[in-house]
C-alpha cells in the first residue's frame, strides 16, 4: 500500500516549488493536509482510484484552478478552503461533502451541485465572486450560512 504523508513530509522548499502534480494509481490513501499551502500548484491529475479528498488537502492552494471530481466520492472539511478554483461541478455519485469544504475560494464563479447531498454550514462562505449556483432539486436542506458572503450569487434549482 502506498500512502502520501502529510505536507510537511514533502518539505517546505518542495511545497513552495510544486506547480504540477500527477497522483499515481499506486496511491490508495492520503494524509490530512498533504498539499496544504502549495501556493504554486496549478494543475493536478488524479490518476488514482483513491476516491476521497481528506480534510485540508488543497487548503490555500491559491493557484489550483481546476479539479476534476469524476473519481471522487468524499470531500473532507476545508479540503479546498482558500483554493483558486474557478468552477465546480460536483457529480451525482458523490456520497459525502463535509462542511466548509469550499470556503474562501475567492475566485469561484459558478457551482453545479448535482449530487443529492445537503449543503452544509459555511460550505461556500467567503466565495464572494460566485455568480451562478445550480443545485439539484432533490437536495433536502441548505444551511442558512452555506453561501454567506456571496452577494452576487443567483441560485437555480434543476
Amino acid at each position: 500500500h502506498t500512502r502520501l504523508a502529510a505536507a510537511r513530509g514533502l518539505g517546505d522548499v518542495y511545497k513552495r516549488q510544486l506547480q504540477t502534480l500527477a497522483i499515481p494509481s499506486s496511491i490508495n490513501k492520503m494524509g490530512e493536509g498533504v498539499f496544504y499551502d502549495c501556493r504554486h500548484l496549478i494543475s493536478l491529475e488524479w490518476n488514482t482510484n483513491y476516491d476521497e479528498i481528506p480534510p485540508k488537502t488543497f487548503m490555500n492552494c491559491k493557484t489550483l484552478v481546476i479539479m476534476n471530481f469524476s473519481n471522487i466520492y468524499k470531500v473532507g472539511s476545508h479540503a479546498f478552503d482558500g483554493a483558486g478554483l474557478k468552477s465546480l461541478n460536483l457529480r451525482k455519485h458523490i456520497t459525502r461533502i463535509d462542511k466548509t469544504a469550499f470556503r474562501n475560494c475567492s475566485r469561484l464563479l459558478c457551482v453545479s451541485w448535482n449530487c443529492k447531498l445537503s449543503i452544509g454550514s459555511k460550505m461556500f462562505a467567503g466565495c464572494g465572486k460566485i455568480k451562478q449556483i445550480r443545485i439539484n432539486s432533490e437536495v433536502r436542506s441548505i444551511a442558512a450560512d452555506a453561501f454567506s458572503d456571496c452577494p452576487k450569487a443567483e441560485v437555480e434549482f434543476a
